[in-house]
């Protein structure tokens, strides 16, 4: 009887253990990349991130909930970027097929971001698994037919900034564009350029004018300051920020700032490697760089991950120590974290919530990328106070701010805002262009040459009246010639009976030459 209730009780406690695995969902988050420090997407930098977000989980609400675990993929011989589409499908496809842990009710690929997301994205398609890109994102991520189970948490993407700068130019009615790439520029940079390029180019009513230049050379720079006038007032800058300097120094040497010029320029992030979009280097060039930047709006995101106090702030020492553990690499003095870290570290918040959110729901198939994608669509993610906010599409939606020039504090100041839900750019303040409030127009009154029959010089219309003039009095001359003659000869007409006696003496005198015969 005792040993009967003993063998029934150790049942039904293991019964329970059993049930209380089997409501643990097991996660796999696999994260493929480089590890090469010169990369911004790079593992070594985004791995510590992620970490700490699980470390974080298995100490809050999600213990007994939730157990992650993340995997990488990396080859450390592979040092450049644009290499690993080469890799990236057999090292999937490996871990797909061969390596996958078992056990596991969901897997879930999460990039850092990079030129490996497209060949990816066909994969996580074809295979209905969850694509999570946290440095990185396309225009296709938009068409769900081909991107089904992407979704994205960058805070900065040329497919969403193509969208804030068709609201600028839009705001202004800027049809006449010119776009600068500095071609030594960052990755960020090319995308951005290209986005807005392509985007542009497709829009009817749009006269689009490109080119990519050494902004360090000044002949290169001179020579597109030269014919940026004669086409556009709109300059629109894609490059780091002292090559930016440099260009408008260029720019106010020959004449080519001021309230009727305006040059928009891109920080995509604040970060080291993008540097300080400021005119102040305490160098001899100073004072024309402060006068040309009167002529510049700024143009960036406002991430809230990056923000002081927050949860990303707060492991930055753990993460620069883990870093420097795993991958060799120390964070030089003053150096920040690019936001691919911080996006990282809350992803790992975004997708616990999700996985926990779908748990409740009756018959959840997690093996479904597709359906699990959906709780990152049209909602909000609230972490360490923040309002994260993913679009219909899967997308982070950021803050953008539109900024002029001070020119009594030499400080950018914020003028326009994007806001994250409604997605319009609007007024937040008035702006101060040259002690006047109003941005140049599209075109100038007087056209882009100044050829405009209105606008020409006083003595261009002087010149003309002179030629008109001599013209009249050439015609003037024969026609006046010949009414006199036909007066004369109607007078003389009209008095065909007056007799005149010095004409007949006149006739007399010839008849007395005469000699008949």
């Amino acid at each position: 009887m005792d040993r009967t209730y003993s063998a029934i009780l150790m049942l039904t406690v293991l019964q329970s253990v059993m049930n209380e695995q089997q409501r643990v969902l097991q996660v796999e988050v696999v994260s493929l990349g480089t590890v090469a420090t010169t990369s911004t997407t790079s593992l070594a930098f985004t791995a510590a991130a992620m970490e700490t977000a699980l470390e974080e989980f298995a100490e809050t609400e999600y213990i007994g909930v939730l157990n992650m675990t993340l995997t990488l993929l990396y080859n450390s011989s592979i040092v450049d970027d644009d290499a690993m589409p080469d890799y990236s499908d057999d090292m999937l496809a490996k871990w797909y097929y061969l390596t996958r842990l078992e056990n596991v009710h969901v897997a879930v690929i999460v990039l850092p971001g990079g030129p490996e997301d497209l060949p990816t994205n066909y994969l996580a398609k074809n295979w209905n698994v969850l694509l999570i890109t946290c440095g990185s994102s396309r225009a296709n991520i938009k068409n769900k037919v081909e991107s089904p189970t992407w979704v994205t948490t960058t805070s900065f993407s040329a497919s969403l900034a193509t969208e804030v700068y068709g609201d600028l130019v839009a705001k202004y009615n800027w049809s006449s564009l010119f776009v600068v790439l500095d071609h030594a520029s960052s990755p960020v940079f090319h995308s951005a350029a290209d986005a807005i390029v392509e985007h542009f180019e497709l829009l009817p009513g749009f006269q689009l004018t490109s080119a990519m230049l050494d902004c360090s050379k000044k002949e290169e720079n001179l020579r597109t300051l030269e014919l940026f006038p004669k086409i556009s007032r709109v300059l629109l800058f894609f490059g780091h920020a002292e090559p930016f300097r440099t260009f408008m120094i260029h720019a106010h040497s020959v004449n080519r700032t001021g309230k009727d010029y305006v040059y928009v320029v891109l920080e995509p992030y604040h970060h080291n490697i993008i540097g300080n979009f400021t005119w102040q280097h305490f160098d001899q060039h100073d004072e024309a760089a402060y006068e040309a930047f009167q002529s510049v709006l700024l143009l960036a995101p406002d991430d809230p991950a990056l923000h002081q106090g927050s949860e990303a702030a707060h492991f930055s020492r753990k993460w620069r120590n883990m870093t420097l553990t795993a991958f060799n690499y120390t964070y030089a003095e003053g150096e920040m974290f690019v936001p691919t870290v911080a996006s990282s570290h809350y992803t790992m918040d975004f997708l616990a919530m999700a996985l926990k959110e779908s748990m409740e729901i009756d018959d959840f198939d997690f093996a479904n990328g597709t359906a699990l994608a959906q709780h990152f669509m049209n909602r909000s993610f609230q972490v360490d106070g923040e309002d994260f906010f993913m679009d219909q599409y899967g997308r982070r939606q950021v803050k953008w701010r539109c900024s002029y020039f001070d020119n009594e504090t030499g400080q950018f100041v914020p003028f326009l805002e994007r806001n994250d839900k409604l997605q319009q750019l609007l007024d937040v303040a008035p702006v101060v262009w040259y002690r006047g409030n109003i941005l140049p127009p599209n075109e100038p009154i007087c056209g882009f040459l100044g050829f405009r029959k209105a606008c020409r010089p006083p003595e261009d219309r002087t010149w003309v009246s002179g030629v008109v003039a001599t013209v009249c009095c050439i015609l003037l001359i024969p026609v006046g010639t010949y009414a006199i003659w036909r007066l004369c000869l109607k007078q003389a007409r009209s008095k065909w009976w007056l007799i005149d006696g010095l004409r007949l003496l006149d006739m007399a005198h010839n008849r007395s030459v005469i000699h008949l015969r």
